[in-house]
């Protein structure tokens, strides 16, 4: 606990703080919401924060076979468990699958952040292929933390009901168990909830490192969807708190200055690795043959 302590009191520095859009609006949850003040309110030790009964919301390979009409079914068709996608780009996540796993057995990393320097750049898709990826061809318990707290889509992109999630039980009053949702065998998501415009006080409180330290105890893997790295403070708080960090890099729209303030941001020895997201055809090859997700590990 001494090393997550020591993060806790590095994420009391934010970076520097950017404008971001307005958040979609999703109906009241059931909990009430309560001042950022409450959320430094340090928990009972004891306390369990997560659920361990997962309500169980169906497949994520049925989500991947409904046809593209809205934005969940649209970024479902690019799912590792949809038919239609490449196979190479698939064979990628089973890549870097294979990557953590065997800097697991070294190291022991069991909490990865997934994070980007810019918007727009394919990381809550990525972060859920390579949560679907981890589940389903290594038959590892799976948790999702949807850590966007400002702008949330695995809520929407899994179809799960307008509950409340991370961001209430950050906020709340009182101490509250989190609702957890099994959307595949062997992957669970913990949902954003409402969106939250100033989530800070809630990240730079010990509710959000205990929630992450029990989650650790619980699941085989945790992977944290985070806000982008350039426009907000949000995900340097997460970061400190992760064992180490995914950088998505959109190829061919991703700024290099940005990028390189990523890095430096999080610090080089942090990251495990950037994953190259929508290369075109030919940009990247491997084993002779072209794809459409690259993986390359920090050296």
């Amino acid at each position: 606990m001494t090393r997550l302590a020591d993060a806790l009191r590095r994420a009391q520095h934010p970076a520097q703080v950017g404008q971001v859009s307005e958040p979609f609006q999703i109906p009241e949850p059931a909990w009430d919401s309560a001042s950022t003040e409450a959320a430094a309110v340090e928990p009972v030790p004891d306390r369990k924060w997560l659920s361990h009964d997962p309500i169980p919301v169906g497949d994520a390979s049925v989500v991947a076979t409904r046809a593209p009409h809205d934005f969940s079914d649209r970024l479902a068709c690019k799912l590792v468990t949809d038919p239609g996608l490449h196979p190479l780009a698939v064979e990628q996540y089973r890549r870097l699958a294979a990557a953590l796993h065997h800097a697991k057995t070294q190291s022991g990393i069991k909490v990865v952040m997934v994070t980007s320097a810019v918007v727009a750049e394919g990381k809550s898709l990525s972060v859920c292929n390579l949560g679907l990826t981890l589940s389903h061809s290594y038959r590892k318990r799976v948790l999702l933390i949807d850590a966007d707290l400002r702008r949330p889509s695995l809520q929407e992109m899994f179809k799960l009901p307008p509950t409340a999630g991370l961001s209430e039980g950050l906020h709340a009053k009182d101490e509250c168990e989190l609702p957890l949702y099994e959307v595949s065998p062997g992957l669970v998501v913990l949902p954003a909830g409402r969106p939250d415009a100033d989530p800070v006080g809630g990240l730079t409180s010990g509710r959000i490192g205990r929630v992450i330290v029990e989650a650790a105890e619980d699941f085989d893997w945790v992977l944290i969807d985070t806000p982008p790295l350039g426009l907000v403070p949000d995900a340097a708080l997460l970061g400190a708190l992760a064992d180490t960090v995914l950088l998505v890099v959109r190829a061919g729209a991703s700024p290099c200055a940005l990028v390189r303030q990523a890095i430096e941001t999080l610090g080089a020895d942090k990251i495990f690795g950037v994953l190259l997201n929508a290369a075109a055809t030919g940009t990247v090859v491997s084993s002779g043959s072209d794809y459409s997700y690259g993986y390359s590990k920090r050296t």
